[in-house]
C-alpha cells in the first residue's frame, strides 16, 4: 500500500496543528528564553527562577490569563503569577507562596490564597 505525498503532508500538518494547539505557554511555565512564553501577550521568561518562569511584568489587574493573577508587590512592581490555593497546583519545585505580602485581584475582586513561586530560603 502506498500513500500519496499530498496525503502524508496533510496528515503531518494536521498533527502539527493539533500538537501546537495544546501546548500554548501559560504563566508559570518553565522557559529558557522569551520565545517559549506567550510573547504575543507581552510575556517574558524570568530567568532568575530555576528553570525559568513565564510571566508578564508590569501588569495591571485583568491583564493576566485565566489561571494567573496580577500580583502587586510591596516595592510597587507587579507581575502575572500562577494563582494557587495550595502547592498541588504548582510546579514540582515551587510552593504556593503566601509569605510575601501582595495584593491579588481577579475581575476586580480580592483573592485569598497565594501564587506559585520558588521555595523561600530558610
Amino acid at each position: 500500500m502506498t500513500s500519496s505525498p499530498r496525503l502524508l503532508i496533510a496528515i503531518a500538518l494536521l498533527h502539527a496543528l493539533l500538537m501546537s494547539a495544546g501546548c500554548a505557554p501559560l504563566v508559570g511555565d518553565t522557559c529558557a528564553t522569551d520565545v517559549e512564553c506567550d510573547t504575543q501577550n507581552g510575556e517574558s521568561c524570568d530567568l532568575s527562577v530555576p528553570n525559568g518562569y513565564c510571566t508578564l511584568l508590569g501588569c495591571n489587574p485583568g491583564d493576566c490569563g485565566e489561571e494567573s493573577v496580577c500580583i502587586l508587590f510591596e516595592d510597587e512592581t507587579s507581575a502575572c503569577m500562577l494563582y494557587c490555593d495550595d502547592a498541588s497546583g504548582c510546579r514540582e519545585e515551587h510552593v504556593c507562596r503566601t509569605d510575601i505580602p501582595f495584593e491579588a485581584t481577579r475581575a476586580g475582586e480580592p483573592l485569598e490564597g497565594g501564587f506559585c513561586y520558588v521555595t523561600p530560603p530558610e
